[in-house]
């Protein structure tokens, strides 16, 4: 029995002394075979401002970010921009309307900022020339004559103006013509007049309540009964 716990005391303390040394001897292998470890990036902070080459205005809202990457971010109203690369990325500059340009952070920058002044050219597509004949009034007139119409469209037209059908239209309609356009109109007013700011609340409005408390009276609230029409 004391030879076995004497064994096992041996054996832990070997491993104790050797595991470490194994690791360690395991790690200076990986590193000869693989050679120097690769050395990162030095960051920098890119800025500049983006221009037209026609007539030097600042470009707003232009895309400017590292190829292969998209990180990046956008020229503010007066063309400036800033973010942070790695010395060596490719820089991609796009905008609406103009063509693309690619730049590339020097390698060998000192420093730990790189500025610049960049102007994108129009893109411009030419298209093919279109030449526009207006009708006359006499060609006009006989093209609609002589249009061809379908004889379910025809018949389709001639059922929903129909007297009967326009009568069973207006039955269906709580306003007419006039109050909807009154009604528009109004709506229309209202928004233009509260344009910018919050519509008061006519909860506390004695002349809201008022209108509200005729038109009770007259019964416009009062729920019509109306024919279920079977197709």
């Amino acid at each position: 029995m004391k030879r076995i716990t004497l064994l096992l005391i041996v054996g832990l303390m070997t491993t104790f002394f050797i595991h470490p040394s194994f690791g360690q001897e395991r790690k200076v292998k990986k590193v000869e075979s693989d050679g120097e470890e690769p050395q990162k990036k030095e960051v920098v902070q890119f800025s500049g401002i983006i221009r037209d080459a026609t007539d030097g205005q600042p470009i707003p809202f232009a895309t400017v970010y590292v190829d292969k990457i998209f990180r990046g971010t956008i020229t503010n109203i007066e063309g400036f921009f800033s973010m942070a690369v790695a010395k060596g990325d490719s820089i991609v500059i796009r905008s609406v309307g103009y063509k693309e340009e690619r730049l590339q952070i020097p390698p060998s920058l000192k420093g730990d900022s790189y500025h610049v002044m960049y102007v994108l050219e129009n893109d411009t597509i030419m298209l093919d020339e279109v030449v526009i004949y207006p009708w006359s009034k006499l060609h006009f007139r006989q093209h609609f004559i002589n249009l061809e119409i379908p004889d379910d469209l025809q018949q389709l037209a001639e059922e929903t103006f129909a007297k009967s059908s326009l009568a069973e239209f207006s039955e269906w309609t709580d306003y007419d013509g006039n109050e909807n356009f009154d009604q528009f109109v109004n709506n229309y007013v209202g928004e233009i007049y509260y344009q910018g700011q919050s519509a008061p609340i006519q909860l506390m409005n004695p002349f809201a309540w008022a209108q509200f408390i005729k038109a009770i009276k007259a019964g416009k609230f009062k729920r019509q009964k109306k024919d279920v029409i079977k197709y």
